[in-house]
């Protein structure tokens, strides 16, 4: 199983920030696979990132749910099961 911190996986989700490429940012999947419910697209910005907004796509909420928990540190990352 290859690790988030791995350098060309970390590259990857840190250009899909920039650029979404219709994939969940959570599990990775299709983010249009439980159409009508997805993409659920979040785009985040903070005052002190000179106006940048990253963007985040979410197949349905249950993944949605699962990254704003890490991001509250509810939990740490786990990957999806059938990765």
């Amino acid at each position: 199983m290859t690790k988030i911190t791995d350098p060309p996986q970390l590259e990857r989700r840190l250009r899909r920030l920039q650029e979404p490429d219709g994939c969940c940012y959570y599990c990775e999947q299709p983010a249009n696979q439980h159409h009508p419910v997805g993409p659920i697209v979040v785009r985040v910005s903070e005052p002190d990132d000179c106006g940048e907004v990253w963007t985040y796509e979410f197949c349905n909420w249950e993944c949605l749910g699962h990254w704003a928990a890490v991001q509250a540190g509810w939990e740490s990352y786990r990957p999806p099961l059938d990765a």
